[in-house]
């Protein structure tokens, strides 16, 4: 279950999705970088199928800035997107247009929480993976995102989740963008480690992975999961 010290404001605003695809936070370039060499390192070490056979599920992915290097390390055979966001699906479309050389990316506009019967993705991926996306729900609603990203792994595949840690570098970077109001992430709720690993049933799957990436100016963790046979 969620620890006291995941926090964030009560009644916190929503985050402006739009305004954030518009003009990225300042630190998003750096951090987008950090997070690639990471997942790419995570997916080469886990075995995942490199002949043209895996199917990858990035949830959130709205204008995904990991499809081109994840598509490249993978050559998967089906490469889904999961945002309820129009917008960031409308960039992303575009962004796919000019890629032909790799494989093109399947869109579903849904909501995480409320999958509809026409997203049917239960047990058919070999990687499931978000970033920056289980910390924007409430404790329960994370808990239900976590459980979806187990769901739509296959027995024996694997569930990849980056989300920011509260370390005192992210403590304090936050209050200071807070302070000078530069702060959009409003509902973001900075979870610990070890609330992923609680959510974490045994018949549900193992940690193979986990750690906080301390190069990062707000510190993201993540946890590699491999679902149970």
């Amino acid at each position: 279950m969620p620890h006291k010290n995941d926090s964030c404001p009560p009644s916190a605003a929503a985050t402006d999705w739009d305004a954030y695809y518009k003009r990225a936070f300042p630190t998003s370039l750096w951090s987008r970088a950090v997070v690639r060499k990471k997942l790419v390192s995570l997916l080469l070490s886990c075995g995942l199928p490199l002949d043209g056979s895996a199917r990858i599920l990035e949830a959130g992915g709205g204008n995904s800035c990991f499809y081109e290097a994840v598509a490249k390390t993978l050559h998967p055979r089906e490469y889904a997107v999961l945002d309820q966001h129009a917008y960031s699906l409308e960039l992303l479309e575009k962004k796919l247009q000019k890629r032909s050389d790799l494989v093109q990316a399947s869109l579903y506009k849904d909501d995480i929480l409320r999958p509809s019967a026409l997203t049917p993705f239960a047990g058919k991926f070999d990687l499931v993976f978000s970033v920056g996306l289980i910390e924007h729900f409430s404790e329960q609603d994370m808990i239900r995102a976590v459980q979806f990203h187990l769901s739509c792994a296959k027995p024996g595949g694997f569930v990849l989740l980056f989300f920011p840690t509260p370390t005192w570098m992210y403590r304090l970077v936050r209050k200071t963008a807070e302070v000078f109001h530069l702060w959009i992430f409003h509902d973001e709720r900075p979870i610990l480690l070890k609330t992923i690993s609680s959510l974490i049933s045994e018949d549900q799957g193992h940690i193979l992975k986990q750690g906080i990436l301390y190069s990062m100016i707000l510190t993201q963790a993540y946890v590699l999961i491999r679902r149970r046979n």
